[in-house]
């Protein structure tokens, strides 16, 4: 990244925590095994789908399983330069303010958009409607809960989340030109979460 500046604290973050955050990360709850599932219905089998924030790579592993190609990408260097070490493609991509790829499907932004403040988030996402085709569709997800923080819990290091509820992120997400398919409520291991299908 060019210009790490306050903002860019989170992506500092992963950058120097990234064995620690690979060494917790833990497999999908059913609920979002769901939810992944039925992203991958919705988009179709064969379609390509742009995962921002690939990390550890077990998602975009998992839905190319299920039938899609998956565009990797991550905005921090770590996780990128890890994947590519694994023999995959991966864009840098800060979904803030980098171009988005042509020929896309879907977008796949699994505890990610949770990491912008509700300004950049009413930014991004008509941004992120704009490189969908009608009918594509974006799966993200949330922490549900009122207001935001800086903590640094897991990691060690400060990093920004941004809790949202139903109602308001539904807002958001028409107010970008979206239509909300599906918007679930789930139990994680230390939070609540929102899962969310929309279709552009």
């Amino acid at each position: 990244m060019v210009g790490m500046a306050t903002d860019d604290a989170t992506i500092r973050a992963y950058e120097q925590r990234a064995d620690r955050y690979l060494a917790q990360h833990r497999e999908p709850s059913g609920d979002v095994v769901v939810w992944q599932d039925r992203f991958v219905e919705l988009v179709g089998a064969g379609a390509t789908v742009l995962e921002l924030g690939s990390g550890p790579g077990a998602d975009a592993d998992r839905l190319e399983r299920s039938g899609l190609r998956v565009l990797r990408s991550d905005a921090a260097r770590s996780f990128a330069d890890r994947l590519r070490s694994l023999g995959h493609d991966v864009l840098d991509i800060d979904v803030r303010r980098d171009p988005l790829p042509e020929g896309i499907r879907g977008v796949y932004a699994n505890a990610v958009l949770l990491h912008l403040d509700r300004e950049e988030l009413a930014a991004a996402l008509p941004r992120l409607r704009t490189a969908l085709p009608a009918g594509g569709v974006l799966a993200c997800t949330v922490k549900e809960g009122d207001g935001e923080e800086w903590h640094d819990r897991r990691l060690g290091v400060p990093r920004r989340f941004t809790y949202w509820r139903a109602a308001p992120l539904r807002d958001a997400l028409e107010t970008a030109g979206f239509t909300v398919v599906s918007l679930e409520h789930s139990s994680g291991r230390l939070d609540e979460w929102l899962l969310v299908l929309a279709a552009a």
